[in-house]
């Protein structure tokens, strides 16, 4: 059922789909653009017209004020979108763009903004702070140390990286985002899921496979940035970034961090039972660094040199992590 004035609908409301938050910021952008040209940004004889235009026509873009920043320029393109998956998520994404926090690139007066590749920025606050702190830990920090492919132009981007209405975070006690070291990708663990989001497309896509018995969940990508390893079906997997089925390469328990600094090994923090190493090829884990009895190793990384490992060891019967120790190991 179609419900809603019909000037101001979003496409798929007039259509009757679902609507989402999305909607809502159509219809800000509507409003923000007649408060701005002292008009209507989509006109009709009769309801009919009206939603004609809304499928078909754009916004007179000429009637905007000529001083208008370009930042409110570019909010009003990317809530106008009429394809709602490449529209602005929520209203608190349309206040960062309000703020110029997406950048905005050189333009004509009047011209339509193209709007740039977005990076990261997650709803709500809790999200926000797992992702940082994912970003700084798990995934651009040890990459730059170790020499890989990285972005080094020295620009600052943000986006929203919003989850899905009906999508929660899987086991955030854990890290549960990983960073491709050419930044070009995103994983995730939400709803026993992994979730592969590439840098200039405005969603993230589950990856097929990934939804298996028990979920999956510490997913890291390889140095090379062609596959993601993580864990599902009591198993330690891989899966290629462009798609495909995953690959099986070890029977393993749920870890305490994956990464994959090397192109041939895993590495993996197993609690109590250390850090193992696994064939990034397949086969049985080694275990390269062991533990004290009452300890817990959490979120291996190895270092430049390929000879010593960082992590987090706690005593296993510490409630909270205020008992732990970041340390280093040899391997060798």
């Amino acid at each position: 059922m179609v419900v809603g004035t019909a000037a101001y609908m979003s496409p798929e409301q007039a259509k009757g789909k679902n609507v989402s938050r999305r909607t809502d910021v159509w219809a800000y952008g509507v409003v923000l653009y007649e408060m701005l040209s002292g008009k209507r940004a989509f006109v009709g004889e009769d309801v009919s017209d009206t939603l004609v235009a809304v499928f078909r026509d754009e916004p007179d873009r000429a009637a905007l004020p000529k001083d208008l920043s370009p930042h409110v320029r570019q909010t009003l393109d990317i809530c106008l979108r009429k394809d709602a998956k490449q529209r602005i998520s929520d209203m608190s994404a349309v206040r960062l763009a309000l703020d110029g926090a997406f950048g905005v690139a050189r333009e004509e007066p009047g011209a339509v903004t193209e709007t740039p590749s977005l990076q990261i920025w997650q709803q709500p606050m809790f999200v926000a702070g797992l992702v940082v702190v994912s970003l700084v830990i798990g995934g651009l920090g040890f990459g730059a140390l170790a020499g890989s492919e990285t972005v080094s132009d020295g620009a600052v981007t943000r986006l929203p990286l919003s989850l899905g209405l009906d999508e929660s975070l899987s086991n955030s006690g854990r890290r549960a985002v990983a960073v491709s070291r050419n930044g070009r990708y995103i994983t995730y663990s939400a709803n026993n899921q992994i979730f592969l989001r590439a840098m200039d497309q405005m969603e993230a896509e589950p990856i097929r496979g990934t939804d298996g018995a028990g979920g999956s969940r510490a997913s890291t990508f390889s140095p090379d940035n062609e596959w993601i390893a993580f864990h599902g079906d009591n198993s330690l997997k891989k899966v290629a970034v462009t798609g495909g089925a995953p690959v099986t390469l070890s029977a393993m328990a749920a870890p305490y961090g994956i990464s994959w600094d090397r192109d041939d090994r895993i590495l993996v923090g197993m609690g109590p039972a250390g850090v193992l190493e696994f064939p990034a090829a397949g086969g049985e884990g080694e275990v390269v660094i062991e533990v004290e009895g009452g300890e817990f190793a959490q979120s291996p990384q190895l270092l430049p040199g390929d000879e010593w490992v960082l992590f987090t060891l706690r005593p296993d019967a510490a409630n909270t992590w205020s008992e732990s120790q970041i340390v280093v190991e040899s391997l060798v």
